[in-house]
């Protein structure tokens, strides 16, 4: 996690992988673990037990320059991003640098240290900060606006664009993506709080 964050910090205690809830024979498992620093294993282990897309209660952003980029998978959200001159926190880019792997084939095991490294770089990175995320359901999407003092920008890209660009692109499971746009779509309501970007 500290590789993620740009730092180097001494692992001091050891983490599984994969949770071994109780699992005696993962919990032993040596292949199951690694080594993190007492920060990003609490951090992890938090996350590992909550599940949950809400922001944690207590979050605080160090910048008072957020923006909140959201709307559908393909919409244009991380190219939109990349034009910016803020600090981009995405997930998508999280989960390729602590997995390696496509974000989009990524192993379940990694989500709660990609969320633990988005929330910490939340609270630590100063400046303007656009956070990227999809985001459809106004209640959720509320939350974060409110514990981060951002500014919402929708990505206004019709799902039929979205759909098309899913299908053009090296995305694996496109039946399951098309699936993602198409309930995005269905769950999004607007706050009326809104910008608009293409």
């Amino acid at each position: 996690m500290c590789v993620a964050l740009r730092r180097q910090t001494p692992a001091k205690e050891v983490d599984h992988i994969i949770p071994h809830c109780g699992d005696a024979e993962l919990f032993w498992d040596e292949g199951n673990w690694q080594g993190l620093c007492k920060s990003c294993h609490s951090s992890k282990t938090f996350y590992e037990t909550i599940k949950t897309t809400r922001l944690p209660k207590n979050i605080k952003p160090a910048s008072s320059d957020v923006t909140l980029l959201f709307g559908p998978p393909c919409s244009g959200k991380t190219t939109h991003a990349n034009k910016s001159t803020a600090k981009v926190i995405d997930l998508d880019d999280i989960k390729r640098t602590i997995s390696g792997q496509n974000p989009y084939e990524m192993d379940t095991k990694y989500l709660s240290m990609c969320i633990a490294v988005r929330n910490r770089m939340i609270r630590e990175t100063k400046g303007p900060v656009l956070i990227v995320a999809s985001l459809p359901d106004p209640a959720v999407r509320e939350d974060w606006i409110k514990k981060l003092s951002a500014k919402p920008v929708l990505m206004i890209t019709p799902m039929y664009l979205c759909i098309k660009r899913v299908k053009e692109s090296d995305r694996p499971n496109i039946a399951g993506q098309v699936a993602l746009i198409k309930r995005w779509f269905e769950k999004f309501k607007p706050l009326g709080n809104e910008d608009f970007a293409q």
